[in-house]
């Protein structure tokens, strides 16, 4: 829950910055190397941990659901929709998130 939490505060710094609200107003300016754009690199890097939680928590719900632990809940409806649908454990995970 702590990661959760730290997770939502490090997405508010990223997009609540000066330099976000640059990106999202001269949409050219997201071309620019990373090297000139530190707040990037850091966006890259948080994207990278937050999908690593979500595939955690969804990879355990999937388990349980192999096992009949699991509860129901917004998890499990969307690897019952996955297995129809046939989209990514990431696409799931990161929608589920």
């Amino acid at each position: 829950m702590l990661q959760l939490f730290e997770g939502f505060e490090k997405f508010a710094v990223a997009t609540q910055g000066a330099a976000s609200q640059l990106f999202d107003a001269f949409p050219i300016l997201q071309k620019l190397p990373s090297f000139m754009v530190p707040m990037l690199e850091y966006a890259k890097e948080l994207h990278k941990e937050e999908s690593e939680l979500y595939m955690k928590h969804y990879k355990r719900v999937k388990d349980g659901m192999k096992d009949g632990t699991a509860k129901d809940c917004f998890c499990v409806e969307m690897a019952k929709v996955q297995k129809e649908e046939g989209f990514s454990d990431k696409q799931a995970s990161y929608i589920s998130g």
